[in-house]
């Protein structure tokens, strides 16, 4: 490749590592106030237990009122109301819904869903792991707010049909108001519920709009040690109108800026100031960050889902949502202790995210009753098992740009492929090879043909070199004529580019299917544990944080005996500057999923037969 390709080349690598670094969970800048945005009314918020209502108060009085307020204004009164404290309840009652993919918890208070068991999928690679559960205690599953008298603080009466695979939740509240919901286990995770209100009173019942949605999602545990790896966490909402893409909160806010969709979750927790020292990254705050948030949104959407690396939640009214309430919690950074020692530099890390979808408010006559149906998934982000709900929730496994369906394709395609392959031979190692090798066939006539344009660029070189000190004091003439030249000897400086250009959306698309994708999780393959992470071995053996990662070290000598054999041409101090590329790969790689850096590998040897190939036919052809 000449100097221009290489550049070319050079951007689309580093284009890679920009998707990826804005795909990494990562604040900014805030754009708006939490306060402005969500005002908690009296009914609403997470307080199930004295703590966590502490936390919100805490929050919003740091948040939402600037420092000198309260004292401006004369008022003292929390934003959170002493009411929304959780009230003594009757003795808790708990009814289980089983089968064999999972074990789904209701509580009597609330009428809603406090845990669910995937018993099907361990949480760490521990002989003696139990299974993935969800702790939703902190805020039920299914629980309404903004309802009074339905909360999860009030008290519900719970029975189960004779299959337990039905649980009948019901209460009468003081106005009459009655509630029947039915919660019905149906296959692949998903859970069939249907609210029914209705009037019991001798005179008019107004039903004010209220939130129903899912429990937390918390950063899930994937690691060999046990330790919690990157979070990944989201929440996606689909739009009932104006819009063909799934809006990503906790990314960057809405995919369309006229929806009035607003800032990022991550966002929203970045300080409003920072005083001394003319450096962000030693700049101290003004005050210290939220620990949680809580914000609202009024557009209309079809469903709500809450995910992490590998599980989702999807709540699904049948008349859709008319808004959404988002709920974020943030880690705590280490060292993170009082005021004057956080810094700007320090950006909002999501651990835990949850969600409602808004139902509208109606009137009730005496004897009238209204329904409400949706459907609630709880499970793993399997491709095959969304791709059954409909109405494009098996979109939220992939993230792509907006407008990009045909990047969303791309992942479903592959993983569709890796799946077709496991099906036969039951190893993902051994099918992620499998996949490569047709990748690599699919692209091999274009390659060649690169290859091929790269040997005649080899053999022009000499007269290229001859333009360029011919012309070397009028640039204009020197690429006319090398241009001429290229004509002349019909080759195409871009040809030696094209291979790059076109597996590089490939690459991306095995990146976000091989990293996110639950059938890798804890998939071994040879000397690895879990393709869908690095590999790390020899943890606690090698000083400091370090682990061996073998297969980014095979990827890097790949890279370095590909560009020995690749056909060189262009300027010398260029080619010597790429000579770097590969280790500064290796770093860039080093601990990206081994899935990945399988694929890598094994593609890069297959360039090397297929450049050795050429090599030989080269010999032959000048022999004879």
């Amino acid at each position: 490749m000449n100097k221009q390709e290489r550049i070319i080349v050079v951007l689309l690598i580093l284009s890679l590592f920009g998707w990826m670094y804005i795909k990494a969970p990562h604040g900014g800048k805030q754009l708006v106030s939490p306060s402005a945005q969500a005002p908690v009314p009296e009914t609403a918020g997470i307080t199930n237990s004295v703590p966590v209502v502490e936390e919100l108060r805490n929050m919003n009085n740091d948040v939402a009122v600037k420092p000198g307020d309260n004292e401006k204004s004369g008022n003292s009164q929390p934003l959170i109301p002493e009411q929304a404290v959780k009230k003594p309840l009757l003795p808790e009652e708990r009814v289980v819904l089983s089968d064999d993919r999972m074990a789904v918890t209701v509580s009597s208070w609330g009428g809603a869903i406090v845990a669910v068991e995937l018993k099907q999928y361990k949480e760490s690679l521990a002989p003696d792991s139990k299974a993935v559960s969800l702790d939703f205690s902190s805020h039920p599953a299914l629980a309404y707010t903004g309802l009074p008298e339905f909360s999860k603080d009030d008290d519900f009466d719970l029975s189960v049909d004779e299959a337990g695979k039905t649980i009948r939740v019901e209460r009468t509240a003081t106005n009459g108001l009655r509630m029947l919901r039915t919660i019905a286990l149906g296959e692949d995770y998903k859970l069939s519920v249907t609210d029914v209100l209705s009037n019991a009173a001798g005179s008019d019942i107004d039903v004010t709009a209220r939130y129903v949605g899912v429990g937390p999602m918390p950063s899930i545990r994937t690691k060999a040690d046990g330790k919690q790896g990157i979070s990944y966490l989201d929440i996606d909402t689909l739009p009932s109108v104006g819009s063909k893409d799934l809006v990503h909160w906790a990314k960057k806010g809405g995919a369309d800026e006229k929806a009035d969709s607003g800032p990022g979750l991550a966002q929203l927790f970045q300080p409003e100031g920072r005083r001394g020292g003319g450096c962000m990254g030693k700049a101290k705050l003004v005050k210290p960050l939220p620990e949680t948030i809580t914000t609202r949104n009024n557009s209309d959407i079809d469903w709500l889902a809450v995910k992490n690396k590998f599980f989702v939640q999807i709540i699904t009214p049948e008349n859709g949502g008319n808004g959404c309430e988002l709920i974020a919690r943030r880690e705590i950074a280490a060292g993170e202790q009082a005021e004057n020692s956080r810094t700007w530099a320090q950006m909002a890390v999501l651990n835990e995210v949850a969600g409602s979808v808004c139902l509208k408010g109606f009137s009730l006559k005496p004897g009238e009753s209204s329904t409400d149906s949706m459907s609630y998934y709880v499970g793993p982000k399997k491709f095959s098992v969304l791709s059954k709900l409909g109405r494009r929730q098996n979109e939220v496994m992939f993230y792509a740009w907006p407008g990009c369906g045909w990047f969303i394709w791309l992942c479903e395609k592959l993983l569709w492929t890796l799946n077709f392959i496991h099906a036969y031979i039951p190893n993902y190692g051994v099918a992620i090879i499998l996949l490569t090798i047709i990748v690599k066939v699919i692209f091999w006539p274009v390659t060649h043909k690169s290859t091929e344009s790269m040997k005649k660029m080899q053999k022009i070189q000499p007269l290229v070199n001859e333009l360029r000190e011919k012309y070397k004091d009028n640039p204009q003439k020197l690429q006319k004529a090398t241009m001429e030249l290229y004509k002349e000897h019909k080759v195409n400086p871009m040809m030696g580019c094209l291979p790059t250009l076109i597996q590089i959306p490939v690459f991306i698309a095995l990146f976000v299917v091989l990293r996110s994708a639950v059938e890798l999780r804890f998939a071994d393959f040879l000397w690895v544990r879990d393709l869908s992470e690095p590999e790390g071995l020899l943890k606690g053996v090698l000083p400091w944080a370090l682990t061996l990662n073998i297969l980014p070290i095979l990827m890097t000598a790949t890279m370095v005996l590909q560009q020995r054999l690749t056909p060189s041409a262009g300027d010398p101090q260029q080619q010597k500057i790429m000579a770097y590329m590969p280790v500064i790969f290796m770093f860039m790689l080093y601990n990206m999923a081994s899935g990945l850096m399988l694929y890598w590998t094994v593609s890069q040897t297959l360039s090397i037969v297929q450049l050795w190939m050429h090599r030989q036919k080269a010999a032959h052809e000048a022999v004879a």
